[in-house]
C-alpha cells in the first residue's frame, strides 16, 4: 500500500540525494524529520525538481540538508525564510633513515654483522644499496651514529590529537602534540583553530559563529581559509544547523533502506516501480 503523497510539507522536511545505480544517476528522497515517516520520492537531485515539489507543497518551517548546491539553490529560491540545518607532507627523509632505530637495537643487541642487517631491513621494505648501509654500520662500531631521529606522527594521528578533547589525552599523546605544534607553528595555529570551532559545535553555540568564520578566513592555512569562505557562503544554513535540534540522521535512515530495495532490483527497474517499492508501507 502506497503512502499517500501529502498535500503540503511537513513542518520539517529532510532532503537528501540516493543512486539509482552506481552513480550514474541519483534521485532525491524526503522525510518528514518529525515523525521518521517517508513523504516523497524525486525522479532527480536538481534544484529544479526540489523547488518545484516546494512550490507545489506548503513550505516547510526547517529543511534538513546535505552540502549538495543543487539543494541549497531550491531552499533558498522558494523558500529563503525557512530554517535551514546542515550536516555538519611529511618532511623527505632518507631512505635509510626509518631504519635507524631498528638497525641501533639490533646492534645493541649484538647483531653487528652488516650483511645480516642489510637483509633484515631490505625484508622490511628497504630499497637502498648495501654501501649505504656498510657506511652507517661503520659509524655504529665508531660510535659516531648520530642517535635515531624520533618517528614523526603521520597527519592522520595529529588531526586524531587535535580533534580529541583535551582530558581525554594520554600523557604520553599530550607531550607528543606538544612537541609537534612546538616544531611546526602551522599546526599550532590550525590546532588552536580547529578545537575553537570543535568547542562551537559540541556545544552548539551557533552565535560565536561568525567570528570563529572570520578567524578561519586570517588563517595563514590556505585549506582552513577555503573552508571558512564555504561556511559563509551558506551562514544561515550552517547557524541554524548548530542551533536546532534537527538533523539528517532520520534521512540517512531511509536512504540506506532504499539501497536495500535498489539492489534487489539489480538497479534496472523503472523510476515509477522504485518509487512505489520505497513508498510502500513495510
Amino acid at each position: 500500500m502506497l503512502r499517500p503523497c501529502p498535500g503540503r510539507s511537513p513542518r520539517v522536511l529532510g532532503v537528501h540525494e540516493f543512486a539509482f545505480g552506481r552513480g550514474r544517476r541519483y534521485g532525491t528522497i524526503l522525510v518528514d524529520v518529525e515523525t521518521h515517516q517517508l513523504v516523497d520520492v524525486l525522479p532527480d537531485r536538481s534544484s529544479e525538481t526540489l523547488a518545484t515539489w516546494l512550490r507545489d507543497h506548503a513550505v516547510a518551517e526547517v529543511v534538513c540538508r546535505d552540502r549538495a548546491s543543487a539543494y541549497t539553490r531550491a531552499v533558498k529560491e522558494v523558500a529563503p525564510g525557512a530554517g535551514s540545518a546542515r550536516l555538519s607532507p611529511r618532511p623527505t627523509e632518507c631512505a635509510l633513515d626509518r631504519f635507524k632505530s631498528c638497525l641501533q637495537a639490533q646492534f645493541a643487541a649484538g647483531h653487528t654483522n652488516a650483511k645480516e642487517l642489510y637483509g633484515q631491513i631490505c625484508e622490511r621494505g628497504f630499497s637502498g644499496g648495501y654501501s649505504t648501509l656498510s657506511r652507517y654500520v661503520r659509524t655504529l662500531r665508531d660510535g659516531t651514529a648520530v642517535p635515531a631521529p624520533e618517528p614523526i606522527p603521520s597527519p592522520r594521528t595529529i588531526s586524531g590529537w587535535i580533534m580529541r578533547l583535551r582530558e581525554k589525552l594520554s600523557p604520553r599523546q599530550a607531550v607528543e602534540l606538544e612537541r609537534v605544534r612546538l616544531a611546526f607553528p602551522d599546526i599550532t595555529e590550525a590546532c588552536n583553530i580547529a578545537r575553537a570551532f570543535t568547542d562551537l559545535v559540541r556545544n552548539r553555540r551557533g552565535h560565536l559563529l561568525t567570528e570563529s568564520i572570520r578567524q578561519g578566513e586570517q588563517c595563514g592555512q590556505p585549506s582552513i581559509r577555503s573552508f571558512a569562505g564555504f561556511l559563509r557562503q551558506d551562514l544561515d544554513a550552517v547557524t541554524a544547523g548548530l542551533i536546532l535540534a534537527y538533523s539528517s540522521g532520520v534521512v540517512e535512515g531511509h536512504v540506506c533502506r532504499v539501497k536495500l530495495l535498489k539492489r534487489s532490483m539489480y538497479s534496472r527497474a523503472s523510476f515509477a516501480l522504485v518509487r512505489a517499492r520505497i513508498l510502500a508501507r513495510p
